[in-house]
């Protein structure tokens, strides 16, 4: 049976890498007698990736662009690739050339095997924010309960049954290693071997402070680890509140001729209960904030316009309705 595969690749500011990534792409997929399509989602870029992208849907056929009209970010426009894919099985890979096309037929055998996702496990990773990069991927593991032995990667492919159940739904703030890992089993995710390359183009586009931004949105968004954070604090101070005050009831009672400083302990109370209170507040702001958000139903991405052999097809038929 001849393997349907959609590829998905986020786009932003990678003029330069797009016409290599994608006579890879086909090389690839032609060599395996793969049935395919290519699907660019160019996150409002603000160089000439948009219109690379325009040249390579005039030289190919099986090329879909999808034009965002505002910068959504990686997750999100990821997100929109994988709810506009057509075939079973989706691969998503990068547009910086890091992530090798010709390891797509891995994957592939290991979606064969049974499994639903399959991550990429980047041997020797090439990133000036190795450490950054580190720690993120242990605190996935901690917010989102990845199994010990998975990591997870920006280059991964996932069965359409699984796009299907995260497509259902529509949270404002899109990450969608969260949503795949609510939505699949455990023990059908595997790792597959993978050489990470260099950045042939460019720099980075992640920053400590997109990474620090990202884990606020997994810890407040899909994870209610800042709630039971709060519940700790709460028991452990009024554990020490009630110690303290047992202390000061018993010291009255023994020695009643021993005054209390009173205004000082009162006020290093009050001013600890009263930074407790403002630290919680503002954790239960963000997530009212997020709520408010959610009740809104904003999408998390604007599509501008859509470039695809369908869309094209549709249009010229019109066009000969009205010659007619």
């Amino acid at each position: 049976m001849t393997e349907q595969i959609s590829i998905v690749i986020p786009v932003y500011n990678s003029e330069n890498s797009l016409s290599e990534l994608t006579e890879r792409i086909i090389q690839v997929m032609e060599h395996n007698n793969y049935i395919y399509e290519i699907i660019f989602v160019n996150d409002a870029s603000t160089d000439n990736s948009y219109n690379a992208l325009q040249n390579l849907f005039e030289k190919y056929t099986n090329i879909t662009i999808i034009h965002l009209d505002k910068n959504a970010g990686q997750h999100a426009a990821t997100f929109c690739g994988l709810v506009n894919s057509n075939y079973d099985i989706v691969i998503v890979i990068c547009d910086d050339l890091q992530h090798a096309p010709e390891d797509i037929p891995l994957f592939i055998a290991k979606i064969n095997m049974g499994y639903d996702v399959v991550y990429a496990k980047l041997v020797d990773k090439k990133t000036k924010l190795l450490i950054g990069s580190w720690i993120m991927q242990k605190l996935l593991h901690i917010v989102l309960h990845v199994p010990k032995n998975i990591t997870l990667s920006d280059y991964f492919a996932i069965r359409k049954k699984i796009i299907k159940r995260i497509s259902s739904q529509n949270p404002s703030r899109i990450q969608y290693n969260a949503l795949i890992l609510y939505a699949t089993n455990p023990n059908k995710i595997v790792n597959v071997d993978v050489v990470h390359y260099n950045r042939k183009y460019g720099t980075t586009n992640y920053s400590m402070i997109k990474y620090l931004r990202i884990f606020l949105d997994l810890t407040i968004n899909h994870s209610s680890i800042p709630l039971q954070f709060i519940g700790i604090i709460g028991i452990f101070v009024s554990i020490i509140s009630f110690i303290f005050a047992s202390y000061l009831v018993i010291q009255k009672m023994l020695y009643p001729q021993i005054g209390l400083e009173g205004w000082t302990s009162l006020m290093v109370a009050m001013s600890l209960l009263s930074g407790i209170l403002l630290f919680s507040f503002g954790i239960l702001g963000e997530y009212l904030q997020r709520l408010f958000y959610e009740v809104n139903n904003r999408p998390p991405f604007y599509i501008d316009t859509i470039l695809s052999e369908q869309n094209q097809k549709r249009q010229n038929s019109q066009e000969c309705i009205k010659d007619d």
